[in-house]
């Protein structure tokens, strides 16, 4: 048992200072935390999976906690998780080798989600200490023998010894998001709620197996981690002072080395990996604090919502041993080494908006990111490497300073291309700046920024209020190795809806019907009544509401779709963007389609009950994709030195207007 005679302390509040781990010593404080990737190759962690790792053990982290593979078959829950080291020896033994390459020690994560699963992707019935509906799927679980949970103790037992022979330095078990671990405590605890004093070598047994014997078959110099999450004034979830006790009875019983620290769960997954709006409901630091009472001797982990250098510095003076730095890394995989090297201003920054790394993995796609295009496609996307300097520099020119433009920028000069850009608006950032309005995409500012600092640092010469007439640019061929169009793309001049391909039966083209961007740029007036057609189904259609109601505009948002923002939802935006809009006082119209606009009058139509009616407004806006196509002049298109990327080649999100920037720029640097 630990000694508790004094209040445990961390070690120390520098990031970069060395920390023991059991017998594993890392380098630093900083961690990429378990995370769901569906990088695996026919669940295999091959080449891409290694790549990325690899990236970011390069980048400085101290240690890789690499994503949960499931110790049994029927707690699938992607169609991408990791099989188990048997049926991947060397792929395992590569991966582990790659990372201890690169750097960094290496644990594996161990999950059993009990109820909590959709056995559509496990093809068997999900198993839970008690018997119980799933919080996910449309299923309930039955109540495990005892047969069965010795059987799962025994795969937490063979895939920590599987880990080991593989090269990891450890295992984490998730005990967190109502899994499997807090299934058998919170059934535990009901059991015992009439006694007067809890018994927590009772209520934790199964997790104390687990650990007792994985200690025993791997030995002391294989680090054991426990990761826990709280979910307060939630019905049917641990309370947060039974989860610090139960965490407490784990470290005095000496069973873990250190305790991952998170926030929120399968009753709300919101807490997760938050989007701005949560983030002040995380509860790392109060999870810390509880411990530190406890006199709690094993490392804590503090997890979710740090994003910059400050952030995980405070997490450190607030008693955390180390901090797991997830979207931060992906965002940026040098993070570690440009911030111990002080150059924080080279950090690119995530803006929380997780629409490719949380919002792709909800549709059990890979992982990627917004900012960072190579994020998942590490071994597919090499970073160019700047040319000598007794190479003559080719000349490049790329019109348009949107996102596209701006990445083009960045990698053509950092692949030793000497960069002009023009761009005909005083500010940089394009249809980005705008959207950055919006709630929830403030932070989008902060990546312009950050491209304005690398563009500067590169040596690209940037000329603002610019404009091109697309018939120069024949003849700006001529004069460059490279001529770059990334101009945009004009917002659409008339509506569309999916469920309304035919389009308005009547259409005046008049001053009070415009494109939604062309109103977020000069809004109208307080009071305006304006009715919104959205058939973006994301913050271009909601966000732009909110933006607008909480102007003052009286705001009216119609969608085909059951709800606004139905593609927010795996990013974890769209409920706080429907209660914003909700209360300040925006309607909504779902499943609601607009057959015409006349006259100050909109017909609508009910999808459902097919009920027509008149809805008076005094204005009229859409968010739509544009058709709006960029003409080049005859020829020009087939210039051998012409590239057309991001919406002047076909209207997109960010994201895949960025990656294909990154691409083209690429492919010339290499």
């Amino acid at each position: 048992m630990r000694d508790l005679t004094a209040v445990p302390m961390p070690s120390s509040t520098d990031l970069f200072s060395p920390l023991q781990v059991g017998a594993v010593t890392l380098k630093n404080r900083v961690v990429l935390g378990a995370h769901t990737t569906n990088l695996g190759e026919a669940g295999r962690p091959g080449s891409r999976l290694r790549a990325y790792y690899a990236e970011r053990a390069r980048g400085g982290a101290g240690l890789v906690v690499t994503e949960p593979v499931p110790v049994s078959l029927e707690t699938r829950y992607s169609q991408s998780n990791l099989v188990h080291v048997p049926q991947a020896p060397e792929d395992y033994r590569a991966l582990t080798r790659a990372i201890h390459a690169a750097g960094a020690h290496v644990f594996q994560q161990l999950l059993h989600l009990g109820t909590h699963v959709d056995s559509s992707v496990s093809e068997r019935p999900a198993l839970s200490p008690a018997a119980s509906r799933s919080w996910v799927a449309s299923q309930s679980a039955a109540d495990g023998t005892v047969r069965d949970l010795r059987r799962v103790v025994d795969d937490f037992v063979s895939r920590a010894i599987e880990a080991q022979d593989a090269g990891f330095d450890g295992v984490e078990l998730f005990g967190n998001y109502q899994g499997l671990l807090e299934q058998t405590w919170t059934a535990q605890l009901a059991a015992a709620r009439d006694c007067d004093v809890k018994d927590w070598s009772d209520v934790c047994q199964f997790s104390a197996e687990i650990c007792w014997r994985i200690r025993q078959r791997c030995g002391t110099q294989f680090a054991l981690g426990l990761a826990v999450s709280v979910l307060p004034d939630m019905p049917g979830v641990l309370a947060p002072d039974d989860v610090l006790d139960i965490v407490a009875w784990h470290d005095q019983e000496g069973l873990v080395d250190y305790i991952s620290c998170g926030s929120g769960g399968y009753r709300d997954t919101a807490t997760i990996a938050p989007s701005p709006f949560q983030e002040s409901r995380v509860m790392r630091r109060e999870i810390v604090a509880g411990l530190r009472q406890r006199r709690v001797a094993a490392a804590l982990l503090a997890e979710s919502a740090m994003h910059d250098v400050p952030a995980a510095e405070e997490a450190l003076r607030d008693g955390a041993d180390l901090v797991s730095l997830v979207r931060a890394q992906i965002c940026e995989p040098d993070w570690v080494k440009h911030a111990q090297a002080g150059r924080a201003e080279r950090i690119r920054p995530c803006t929380a908006c997780n629409q490719c790394c949380i919002g792709r993995r909800a549709r059990d796609l890979w992982i990627s990111c917004l900012s960072n295009p190579r994020a998942g496609r590490e071994s597919s996307l090499p970073m160019p490497e700047a040319r000598s300097s007794e190479c003559v520099r080719q000349q490049a020119l790329v019109i348009g300073g949107g996102p596209a433009g701006l990445e083009a920028s960045r990698t053509l000069a950092q692949g030793g291309w000497a960069v002009t850009m023009w761009e005909r608006a005083p500010l940089l950032g394009g249809k980005m700046r705008l959207m950055a309005r919006l709630p929830g995409l403030e932070r989008h500012v902060r990546l312009l920024e950050w491209y304005e600092h690398e563009l500067a640092r590169l040596g690209v010469i940037i000329r603002l209020e610019h404009a091109v007439p697309l018939d120069t640019v024949s003849h700006l061929c001529t004069r460059y190795d490279a001529v770059v169009l990334a101009t945009g793309a004009a917002p659409p001049s008339r509506p569309f809806q999916r469920a309304q391909p035919t389009g308005l039966a009547a259409w005046t083209g008049a001053q009070d019907a415009l494109p939604l961007e062309s109103v977020l740029a000069h809004p109208p007036s307080a009071g305006t009544g304006l009715l919104v057609i959205d058939d973006s189904h994301n913050h271009r259609g909601l966000g732009a509401a909110c933006w607008l109601q909480e102007q003052g505009v009286n705001v009216m948002l119609v969608t085909s779709q059951p709800a606004p923002g139905a593609l927010l939802a795996g990013a974890g935006m769209q409920m706080p963007l429907r209660q914003r809009l909700a209360r300040g006082g925006g309607q909504v119209l779902a499943d609601t389609v607009v057959l015409r606009w006349q006259d100050g009058k909109a017909e609508m139509r009910h999808l459902l009950s097919g009920k027509t009616w008149m809805e008076p407004a005094q204005r009229l806006a859409w968010a739509c994709a544009s058709t709006e196509a960029l003409v080049l002049p005859p020829g020009c298109s087939d210039h051998p030195h012409l590239f057309v990327i991001g919406d002047a080649a076909g209207e997109r999100d960010a994201e895949q207007a960025i990656l294909e920037a990154h691409r083209v720029a690429t492919g010339l640097s290499l």
